[in-house]
């Protein structure tokens, strides 16, 4: 839940962000607006932020519940310059042609936002195929959980 998305892992190296992380406080902006008409449902939580000594921060979420990626922002974002760092997206065999899709992305901007990327990658998701083992399309993907059996709605069903 949103609670256990606030709390970020210091588990690895540096110190837990503060709640008021400006990160933290732009992916629940981006949470609490309305889906977008490809699918009502943001299926992205995130699990951890960390920062190193740099302050440079690296941000873990999972996508449907069931697959994991890396997000790693660049330093003093917001406030960066895009022509010397940018974000770059990790993620492990089964979402790689959409981690190079999200990437892409991301180096043709100058300047991009954490709720850009969240936004593009949700689109992407939704967009490639990976709902189609669920049986569903990104056209009929429904903003009730009454379908769903976990009580959770991040899942679009038919």
């Amino acid at each position: 839940g949103a609670a256990a998305a606030v709390n970020a892992s210091a588990s690895s190296q540096g110190a837990t962000p503060p709640k008021d992380d400006p990160i933290l406080e732009e992916f629940h902006d981006w949470k609490s607006q309305p889906g977008s008409s490809v699918c009502p449902d943001k299926i992205i939580e995130l699990e951890s932020l960390c920062r190193d000594s740099d302050g440079k921060a690296s941000i873990k979420f999972n996508i449907d519940n069931t697959q994991k990626f890396t997000l790693y922002c660049p330093n003093n974002y917001p406030d960066y310059r895009g022509d010397e760092e940018n974000f770059f997206l990790e993620a492990g065999p089964g979402l790689q042609l959409w981690c190079n899709a999200v990437n892409e992305f991301i180096l043709d901007r100058n300047y991009v936002r954490l709720s850009d990327i969240l936004s593009k990658s949700l689109s992407l998701y939704s967009n490639d195929g990976h709902k189609s083992r669920l049986g569903s399309t990104a056209s009929n993907c429904l903003d009730s959980d009454d379908e769903s059996e976990s009580g959770e709605s991040y899942t679009c069903m038919e």
